[in-house]
């Protein structure tokens, strides 16, 4: 486990406040019972994942696998 802002601090420290709707700019904290996009949640997951990558000890090494190319009809 690793020290880290919680997705309520992160929304915050990112910029996005509660106006009645979620906004990036003034406003308050975002109410914890507050459905929020899954987008905004991507780019948290997303800098989680960036934030680990960039903290992982001297000797380890993160792989992304490629995965293969999906066809859709």
């Amino acid at each position: 486990m690793r020290p880290g802002p919680t997705y309520a601090d992160w929304l915050w420290l990112s910029g996005y406040r509660w106006t009645g709707a979620i906004v990036c700019g003034e406003g308050d904290p975002i109410p914890d019972d507050t459905y929020t996009p899954r987008s905004l949640l991507g780019r948290y997951l997303h800098w989680c994942f960036d934030y680990i990558c960039a903290s992982v000890p001297e000797g380890i090494v993160v792989v992304m696998p490629r995965c293969p190319e999906s066809t859709y009809d």
